[in-house]
């Protein structure tokens, strides 16, 4: 699924709901045994950074552990979110303002994608600023481009959990244990 179908997606989504729930798009390599496949996954979002990471850990876990003997082609994460531009005024910049907070903020969908480029995993980011009527109602989806970014926190979790499921259950098990220095 390219990032044109993942949009579409998107789009019909918001029309239908009038928003989108955060979702992983999880694309497993064919292989001479099996078809690619495409694995759709909604995820209720933690409240903390920490909490965020270690949910999509364990879902790449689980599902690597689901598909031991396949490659991760790709993995894509959308979701809706708020932001602030950076202004000046005089010449210096005005204090920045959490988007919660920030009566100009704008409604955006973040699309963070990480694909296997033969071996090691590539990152990018598109983000599209939501376009919607005086009643909310959806118009269009205005991008700002495509960004290489070196790696995202959240597809870093879920990429790290899906490599820990090559491990036992017991090495892993031990492997954390030896992190946390309590061997």
């Amino acid at each position: 699924m390219d990032i044109e179908d993942i949009i579409e997606h998107v789009k019909e989504s918001i029309l239908k709901h009038g928003e989108y729930m955060p979702t992983l798009f999880i694309e497993i390599a064919a292989t001479p045994e099996a078809q690619a496949e495409l694995i759709l996954c909604g995820v209720m979002l933690p409240n903390t950074a920490d909490e965020r990471s270690a949910m999509l850990f364990g879902a790449g876990r689980q599902i690597g552990q689901s598909h031991q003997r396949r490659k991760l082609a790709r993995v894509t994460f959308v979701c809706e979110m708020w932001m602030s531009e950076y202004r000046v005024k005089d010449g210096k910049p005005v204090k920045r303002v959490s988007p919660s907070k920030d009566p100009k903020r704008k409604e955006i969908v973040m699309i963070y994608t990480a694909h296997n480029t033969g071996g090691t995993m590539s990152h990018e980011m598109h983000s599209y600023e939501m376009i919607r009527t005086r009643d909310g109602s959806l118009i269009d989806l205005l991008s700002y481009g495509e960004i290489t970014v070196t790696q995202d926190g959240l597809l870093t979790s879920f990429l790290a959990g899906w490599d820990s499921a090559k491990l036992s259950d017991k090495k892993f098990a031990q492997m954390l244990v030896g992190k946390a220095g309590w061997n």
